[in-house]
């Protein structure tokens, strides 16, 4: 009685030790269709006004840093279905993360938490209601959280990946999370710090060709 629809499907890797993990099915890797400029990037929350954030890039390299709360740094391209790769080394005490589909006025879109010292991943989605609607107004959802184990918890690699509904982000080569939502469907890409420094390296991010079936079609036929 509800249409639910199924992620696409993940590939099983055997570990060194003999565990099994599940990596991003190749096919979707498959339907890059070019690179995205990672050396324009702009602070996303009053980036007309000088304040106590920081950004350096340098190819495939970004330093951001933010002392004084939250700031989220975006590339200029608006983009749909994405893969963003890249290696993050955490400094300070604070927390970092990343946005997706985020619009450029409202802030409204998609905000992955990572706490790289706990190992823990959270998606969430954040929304603006319409006017003088109440409690409605702030639309504020968690959509899911997963967990990994590094023993060097400062330096991860990531991969974070949107196909039509379909978002998946991996962490040291392993899926954390992997779900469906379709509230928004594209919007800028970039990555915040709160209070704390982050080093991005080996930085790379593909556009890929959208689904060609929609979310109605896989639901019922």
């Amino acid at each position: 009685t509800v249409n639910n629809i199924m992620p696409p499907p993940k590939r099983l890797q055997v570990c060194g030790d003999g565990q099994l993990k599940a990596v991003t099915f190749e096919q979707l890797l498959r339907r890059a269709s070019g690179a995205i400029d990672t050396r324009c990037v702009r602070r996303l929350k009053d980036h007309s006004q000088r304040g106590p954030e920081s950004c350096q890039t340098n190819r495939s390299t970004l330093q951001l840093g933010s002392q004084a709360g939250f700031q989220a740094f975006v590339f200029e391209e608006t983009v749909g279905s994405f893969c963003l790769s890249a290696t993050l080394t955490m400094q300070g005490l604070g927390k970092c993360g990343l946005v997706s589909r985020v619009d450029a006025n409202s802030h409204d879109g998609y905000y992955i938490s990572l706490d790289v010292l706990k190992g823990l991943a959270q998606m969430r989605s954040w929304g603006t209601g319409p006017l003088r609607s109440g409690e409605e107004m702030m639309q504020f959802n968690a959509l899911q959280m997963g967990t990994w184990y590094d023993p060097d918890p400062r330096k991860i690699d990531i991969q974070l990946l949107a196909f039509g509904s379909y978002h998946e982000l991996s962490v040291n080569g392993s899926i954390v999370l992997s779900l469906i939502h379709d509230r928004f469907t594209h919007g800028l890409l970039g990555f915040y710090v709160e209070t704390a420094d982050l080093l991005i390296e080996q930085l790379k991010v593909d556009k890929l060709a959208p689904p060609t079936q929609s979310d109605d079609h896989l639901t019922s036929g």
